[in-house]
């Protein structure tokens, strides 16, 4: 046998071998979120987790880092974290309500000569509130949230003011999807800055919700589609404000 013949045996035999060889996987897809995530805990946030719920989905969970950096261990899905700066838009949706209902005004002056309506639109006028609501209704601030809010809703993770990220999806879709104002109220609440914010975005999408403080920082809201979304970071402190807000723009704008 010639050693051209050899030779062409051989190659034919190579490519037999590797035509049977079956296909490597594919390498698992990593969300563009998830990076977003697995970037900040390493420029140093000890931990994050974004709970993201579309109307025809079960939520989806994604986080990175640690829940309690002293035992390492990371975020659990269902980690109870600080209501924080939402519950500046709870507090607004019980004085709301108590507004529809005729048992408080807008321009009626509580003890410090603010009115009710600078009270929902100012950073902070949540203790004034509570003291109102509690003349009001006879009960604390946190008891009217739990009835009129928490269990209406089945917010079985809730107790004010610690909650998880899935109950306040759900407080968030409930109060955009008119569930627990009539419109003209929730209207107001958008028009004039009470309890609820428009937080800028990337994509242009119509979102409407609330910002936490550190130092366990929450935002969350609803985009105008539908999808709720709750953003936490854990045990952040002072640090990384850009890494925070390049987070809460691409969960806003997630697909």
């Amino acid at each position: 046998m010639t050693t051209r013949r050899l030779a062409l045996i051989a190659a034919t035999l190579l490519a037999v071998s590797a035509c049977a060889q079956p296909p490597l996987p594919a390498p698992p897809t990593v969300h563009p979120l998830q990076q977003q995530l697995d970037t900040a805990v390493r420029e140093g946030i000890p931990g994050v987790q974004v709970v993201i719920t579309d109307l025809d989905r079960s939520p989806r969970v994604l986080r990175a880092g640690t829940g309690d950096p002293a035992f390492g261990e990371p975020v659990p899905d269902n980690a109870r974290v600080p209501i924080g700066g939402s519950s500046e838009t709870f507090t607004a949706t019980v004085v709301m309500q108590l507004v529809h209902e005729g048992r408080v005004r807008l321009d009626q002056r509580v003890e410090n000569g603010a009115t009710v309506r600078e009270l929902l639109q100012r950073p902070g006028g949540s203790a004034e509130l509570g003291k109102l609501v509690e003349r009001v209704t006879d009960r604390s601030m946190g008891t009217e949230i739990a009835n009129r809010i928490g269990y209406r809703l089945g917010l079985s993770g809730t107790d004010f003011p610690v909650t998880t990220a899935v109950d306040l999806n759900k407080f968030w879709t409930a109060l955009l999807h008119g569930n627990l104002l009539p419109p003209q109220r929730l209207a107001e609440m958008k028009r004039d800055g009470l309890g609820l914010r428009r937080p800028p975005n990337t994509c242009g999408r119509e979102v409407w919700g609330h910002r936490g403080t550190a130092p366990d920082f929450t935002a969350g809201g609803v985009t105008a589609g539908g999808r709720a979304v709750t953003i936490t970071f854990h045990h952040l402190g002072d640090r990384a404000e850009t890494a925070t807000a390049r987070i809460v723009d691409a969960a806003w704008c997630a697909n």
